[in-house]
């Protein structure tokens, strides 16, 4: 076999599964049991995620979202509202996003990195 055709042999599974993207759907309903890695680059949506994610990557904005669980949870969208259930890593890059979360998925509370301005992050009681 040729070194081109073994490379292409090997890459090929590195790129084949890059995961749900969500592009100007105002509506979302998506399950994490059946596509565990997800974007939303829509503007104004309302979506709802149910089962636990391994990635979702929120790059809209004016959004309302809500999460069952996630393991990581990153948003460089703005104004987005956002509800967690359960979320091990938020990181924030967007500005003026809210977002609250009641627990971990595997432990007791999230790990927070929000280095936008004006984000609000909060854990329910």
């Amino acid at each position: 076999m040729t070194r081109f055709a073994w490379m292409c042999l090997v890459a090929i599974p590195l790129t084949a599964s890059a995961g749900r993207s969500y592009t100007g759907d105002a509506a979302i309903e998506h399950d994490c049991a059946t596509e565990p890695d997800v974007s939303v680059n829509s503007s104004n949506a309302t979506a709802t995620f149910k089962g636990t994610c391994d990635k979702i990557a929120i790059n809209g904005s004016h959004s309302k979202i809500t999460v069952e669980g996630v393991k990581h949870l990153a948003i460089t969208g703005s104004s987005n509202t956002l509800a967690l259930v359960a979320v091990d890593k938020i990181a924030v890059t967007g500005a003026r996003n809210t977002v609250t979360y009641k627990r971990g998925v595997s432990g007791a509370t999230a790990k927070v990195s929000s280095l936008g301005k004006g984000n609000k992050v909060t854990r329910a009681r």
